[in-house]
């Protein structure tokens, strides 16, 4: 029914707001994606970091991603991830 499927979308796309992070808001059904499609990549993180900061959620269809803008975070996830987050 159309309750259940917005139910149901709603609830994916308030993935990253339960969390505590702010983003683009989302298009039903494909997310953030068209808005990478028709700007230049470059102009729109660095409009996305300003306006929301250096962390910050935003979606591909349905499926959350986490945008990181901070090169010592980057590096502390991936080595937590690599030696010590397993």
């Amino acid at each position: 029914s159309l309750y259940s499927s917005f139910s149901y979308y709603k609830q994916k796309y308030s993935y990253w707001t339960t969390r505590g992070l702010t983003g683009p808001a989302p298009i039903w059904l494909i997310g953030n994606v068209a808005e990478r499609i028709t700007s230049e990549i470059h102009q729109l993180e660095v409009g996305h970091v300003r306006r929301y900061g250096k962390l910050y959620g935003s979606y591909f269809g349905t499926m959350p991603v986490l945008n990181i803008a901070d090169a010592d975070l980057v590096k502390q996830i991936l080595i937590k991830r690599e030696f010590g987050g397993m």
